[in-house]
């Protein structure tokens, strides 16, 4: 950053004040193309394959239910906009991989 020496008439504050207004704009318009950039580039980037259907859980005493919780959340990364938290559309998509008695 260079240097300034302290503006001695109005006339000069203003003229500083509105360098630096020009400096900051430039800036911000600099990380603003940064940062669409990074979008553009991680919108761009091609999905992982997914498998054909997510796992069924069943119920069975011998299924482990955290991982098949575990296994829902990585098939549907790509929807994470619909796994917040209470979101109906998310649990009945989420729902119809259960299998007929899911309960014991």
């Amino acid at each position: 950053m260079e240097q300034t020496t302290t503006p001695q008439t109005f006339g000069e504050s203003l003229q500083l004040l509105a360098r630096q207004q020009t400096e900051f704009q430039a800036m911000m318009q600099q990380q603003y193309a940064a940062s669409e950039a990074r979008i553009d580039a991680l919108a761009s980037r091609p999905t992982a394959a997914r498998k054909h259907q997510p796992p069924i859980y069943q119920g069975n005493l011998d299924e482990d239910l955290e991982l098949w919780f575990f296994a829902m959340e990585q098939y549907y990364a790509d929807y994470h906009p619909h796994m917040t938290e209470e979101s109906s559309p998310f649990v009945t998509m989420a729902s119809t991989h259960l299998g007929v008695a899911p309960l014991n």
